[in-house]
Order: C-alpha cells, then sequence, then structure tokens
C-alpha cells in the first residue's frame, strides 16, 4: 500500500518521465494497484495520450475492481490515438461488466461492437477479444434474446467490415451464440411440454396433413368409423362430428 500510495502521487508529478514511470509501474502491479483507481481514472483525461495509454492498461490489469472506470474507458474508444482505444478495450473486456446496469451494458457493448470497424486491426483485434471475453456473462447480465440478439449483431458487423479477424477469436463468439440458440430452443420446447394444448394443436395438425396423403378408400373407411362420433361445444353449442374436423379439405358429403 505504501508503494501505491507513493505512485498515485507520482501520477501528479511536475515531472513527466516521473508521471510515466509511475503509470508503468501500477500496470505492472495488477490488482494490487486498486487503491489508484481514482488516480488512474483521472490521469484518462491527461492531454498526453501516452499517459491515457498507460493508465488504461493499469485499469484492466486490475480488473473487476476497476468496473468505476468504465465510462472513461468507454469515452477513450474514440480517442484519436490508436493505442488509447486499442488499450481502451483491452481494458473494458479484462473488467467486464460487473457494476453496470442493463442501459449501461449495452452501451459499453454498442461501444465495442462499433470499434470492430475501426481502420486500425490494432483496434480491431482488441475489441473483438474484449466481446469474447464478456459474451459469456451477456445472458446473466441482459436475458437470452437480447444476448444473442447482440452476438448476431457482432457477426454481422465482422461480415460487413471487410476486414480479417482471427479466427479464433471469431470461433469464440460463434460457440458462445450457438450455446445460446441451444438453449434458447431447448426454453421453447419445455416451455411448449408445459402446455398441452399446444403440442395437442400441433399433433392434430399434423395429423391432417398427413391424412391428406392417404388412398381415398382409406378416407372413406376412416370417415365411416367417425361418422358416428360427435361432441357438442358447451354450453348450448351445436353437436359436431369428427368427421368436420379431419376432413375440412374434403365435405363429408362428397365422401358419402
Amino acid at each position: 500500500k505504501t508503494v501505491v500510495s507513493a505512485l498515485k502521487a507520482a501520477l501528479n508529478d511536475s515531472a513527466w518521465f516521473v508521471r510515466k514511470g509511475a503509470a508503468i509501474a501500477l500496470a505492472n502491479s495488477g490488482t494490487e494497484a486498486k487503491e489508484a483507481v481514482p488516480d488512474l481514472r483521472e490521469a484518462m483525461h491527461n492531454p498526453n495520450h501516452t499517459l491515457r495509454t498507460l493508465a488504461a492498461i493499469a485499469l484492466g490489469s486490475i480488473g473487476t475492481d476497476a468496473k468505476e472506470a468504465i465510462p472513461e474507458l468507454r469515452e477513450a474508444l474514440e480517442h484519436p490515438n490508436v493505442a488509447v482505444r486499442g488499450c481502451a478495450a483491452e481494458a473494458l473486456g479484462k473488467i467486464g461488466l460487473e457494476g453496470q446496469t442493463a442501459n449501461e451494458i449495452q452501451i459499453t457493448l454498442d461501444k465495442l461492437i462499433s470499434r470492430l470497424q475501426d481502420d486500425k486491426p490494432f483496434v480491431r483485434d482488441r475489441a473483438i477479444v474484449a466481446i469474447g471475453k464478456i459474451a459469456g456473462t451477456l445472458e446473466q447480465k441482459l436475458g437470452l434474446e437480447p444476448a444473442i440478439k447482440d452476438l448476431n449483431k457482432v457477426q454481422e458487423t465482422i461480415k460487413q467490415s471487410g476486414f480479417k479477424f482471427n479466427q479464433g477469436d471469431i470461433a469464440d463468439i460463434d460457440n458462445h451464440l450457438q450455446l445460446l440458440q441451444a438453449k434458447k430452443i431447448e426454453r421453447t420446447f419445455n416451455e411448449i411440454l408445459q402446455k398441452p394444448w399446444v403440442w395437442g394443436v400441433g399433433i392434430y395438425l399434423a395429423s391432417l396433413l398427413g391424412i391428406f396423403w392417404l388412398r381415398p378408400l382409406w378416407l372413406l373407411k376412416i370417415d365411416q368409423f367417425l361418422k358416428p362420433l360427435s361432441f357438442k361445444i358447451p354450453p348450448f353449442g351445436p353437436e359436431i362430428s369428427l368427421r368436420f374436423l379431419l376432413f375440412p379439405k374434403y365435405h363429408p358429403r362428397v365422401l358419402d
């Protein structure tokens, strides 16, 4: 703590090389430098882009404990300097989504996705790695449907950009998306099973389609079997023969 406190003070030293050395040291301190997060946030507004870059690297090495600096890192994604943009994207991936509201997460993700179309490969590569790091927690933070929508947007942006990306990074995004899509299918299937009337209607419609492929004499036999079977729609509905339900395409009078 004594060392980190000294480095925090050195970030505001009048000599440039002292400030730079302090930022480098904090970047190499990892989570032990978490008490310097307020000072590193301030450094993210420094007019010197090298100091901003080092501050972003330091915040990324601190990880989740640097979540208060996410607004500064999001802003840095629009910085004109390529190193600042790239290191800010990398830091956002290392910090993750903790401490952000759903709306804030969406803003962060949209800004990272926009960097996939950056004209500098240094920025694009770090943006896709950052997205891959947070993709696994999107469902928990945003919900299944929004997570699928966002990862589809990532895939679409990659295709539209026309740039080449590391295949391993793309595969990471694809795997997360496929897992979420499989979960959606499973959830939909379970919901159908919990509502018997839904799959009952599905079986009925499938049966109708199958009946239309039967030979005419078979249809006649089925029709004659169903003639005596009927039911009433409560409470005072008319009596309806099952023939009308099973043969809407072949009117019973035609079959007679």
